[in-house]
């Protein structure tokens, strides 16, 4: 499934000449598979968005316990200090603008939180040794 929304995203990867790393585990999520791609296809699209031309993401899935890891990592500007407490609140977009692109919403990384939160998961922001953003996800492997 995230190999195919990392598809979804070639022509976008292709215009700003980004590079994909994927680093996948055999893991399998219980939920809900539409909500499941909308997470990876919301944190992959503003990965895209906020990296420079030439940049590269990186989408990773591992095992830790008995929790699946989903970690999306750009090199882009990252997220300010200031709007890591906001910025899964819904149409909150924080201060740093990606460079030509259209404007989004501001819901995307709310509805990631709202799905996640469905799956009795987690998710949080990394800090990077190299800048840009890494938002990291938990979720169970058991159901219930």
């Amino acid at each position: 499934m995230i190999e195919k929304v990392a598809a979804d995203h070639g022509v976008a990867m292709l215009a700003k000449n980004l590079k994909l790393g994927l680093d996948l585990a055999d893991l399998t999520v219980p939920g809900d598979e539409e909500k499941l791609a909308t997470i990876v296809d919301n944190l992959l699209s503003n990965a895209v968005k906020f990296s420079p031309y030439g940049g590269a993401v990186t989408i990773r899935l591992s095992k830790r316990e008995e929790q699946a890891v989903l970690e999306v990592i750009d090199a882009g500007p990252g997220i300010d200090s200031e709007d890591r407490e906001k910025v899964f609140e819904p149409f909150y977009q924080g201060r740093i603008a990606p460079e030509g692109y259209v404007k989004g919403t501001g819901i995307g990384l709310s509805v990631v939180a709202e799905y996640v939160r469905m799956h009795n998961g987690t998710i949080q922001i990394v800090d990077g040794l190299n800048g840009g953003a890494h938002f990291r996800v938990n979720f169970p492997l058991q159901s219930g």
